[in-house]
């Protein structure tokens, strides 16, 4: 099975984490997660989804001392970015067959603590010339092409990017229009981008990276709910793929596991 390098962008709840987490099902998976909390969800044991036999190494990488509110030097404790890029190097040492970054927008974060921090300030905008946002994007450029070095070695990578609302550029003006609630609101022609630091313009061109960019489109409510994949774009979402689909697969709606993302291109 050829190597692949999957960016997938979605809301909170909507399955991203159970995507990536899937990776498992096909062979030794390397992850690497950014918020504490979804630890446990990783060492599950069990899940149709997950397959903790296969999972290799979980490691963590936060600045939980990146803390403004004490001011400099002390709240300035950060080395979260530079622990991810060494991790990154050694899993494309060892050859792991599948590696899971979650999530691409925190480990922005990262990258963006670690360039205030050598400039001794905790606001992009405290930086002459753009150089808080310049800054932050060529260190998340880094970290893209840390993954694409991966992918080149025969690397399977999935990474998983927050979602966010963005008006879309010469959309027009903001209009109101009555909501469910019956009230008049805001709306506008939008675009679900991911989040992350740095330039807006290179935010928008992450997906450039990757030669998959999935969104989560999951159905129904409470009980009845199931979860799908999307590699079409439409009017909300600008997915991209550069591969060729099996013929009878269904790129709109794909199962969420990386397996079946995978089975069903040619």
């Amino acid at each position: 099975m050829s190597a692949h390098l999957i960016g997938i962008i979605g809301i909170p709840g909507d399955g991203k984490s159970h995507f990536a987490r899937s990776a498992t099902l096909l062979g030794p998976t390397a992850v690497a997660l950014t918020d504490p909390k979804e630890a446990s969800f990783y060492r599950a044991p069990s899940g149709v989804d997950f397959n903790p036999k296969q999972l290799v190494t979980l490691d963590e990488f936060y600045d939980l001392d990146w803390r403004p509110h004490l001011g400099a030097p002390k709240g300035l404790q950060a080395g979260g970015y530079t622990r991810l890029m060494r991790w990154l190097d050694q899993q494309a040492e060892a050859k792991v067959p599948y590696v899971v970054l979650d999530t691409g927008t925190e480990a922005s974060r990262l990258a963006q603590h670690e360039c205030l921090k050598v400039a001794g300030v905790f606001s992009p905008g405290d930086i002459e010339y753009g150089r808080g946002y310049s800054g932050t994007d060529t260190l998340v450029l880094a970290l893209w092409n840390e993954c694409k070095r991966l992918y080149a070695r025969g690397t399977t990578v999935v990474v998983t990017f927050h979602a966010g609302m963005k008006e879309g550029e010469g959309a027009g003006d903001a209009q109101k229009k009555k909501a469910m609630s019956g009230e008049n609101e805001w709306t506008f022609e939008d675009q679900l981008l991911a989040v992350g630091e740095g330039r807006n313009k290179t935010v928008q061109n992450w997906s450039a990276s990757f030669n998959l960019w999935l969104y989560t489109k999951p159905t129904g409510f409470g009980p009845g709910r199931k979860f799908f994949v999307t590699a079409v774009p439409d009017a909300v979402r600008p997915a991209k793929a550069s591969v060729t689909w099996k013929d009878g697969a269904q790129p709109q709606r794909l199962p969420n596991t990386v397996q079946a993302v995978l089975d069903a291109i040619a």
